[in-house]
């Protein structure tokens, strides 16, 4: 492999491509998922984990606006389904089908500051955060 520096030719061993590589590709993967995290510190993630195929309704209300989304899972690692704005908001997240659990994560500024799940036999959960005081209701 040879890499262009400058007008100059470098010539990199596979031995030093092996060991670049590595700790390249750690390098891009966090700074980028770092520039993810912290883009806007004002918004609060909700991230689902449950079954692949399976169909959530998630909507809000906040301080600074309203909205929902419908999505469906394509795998059974954590999904974002919505990024409500502001620190203050109910949320609801509701699915046709519930014979399985399925795991509810509130991430903000790149940390997890809330996680629940919508136990089976409910239809879904009703999630309140008013300045910290996370409160969780099962329907």
């Amino acid at each position: 492999m040879k890499l262009v520096a400058g007008h100059r030719v470098v010539r990199v061993s596979m031995s030093m491509k092996v060991k670049l590589f590595p700790s390249l590709a750690a390098v891009l993967l966090l700074s980028g998922a770092g520039c993810a995290s912290f883009r806007n510190p004002d918004m609060t993630r909700i991230r689902i984990s449950g079954p692949s195929d399976e169909t959530f309704t998630a909507k809000y209300r906040g301080q600074k606006g309203t909205g929902d989304i419908t999505t469906e899972m394509r795998s059974s690692g954590p999904v974002t389904a919505l990024d409500v704005p502001g620190g203050m908001f109910e949320c609801e997240i509701s699915r046709p089908h519930r014979e399985v659990e399925v795991g509810v994560e509130f991430v903000r500024a790149g940390k997890s500051v809330y996680r629940t799940t919508i136990p089976p036999g409910s239809f879904g959960i009703r999630v309140t955060n008013a300045g910290g005081d996370w409160r969780r209701e099962t329907y």
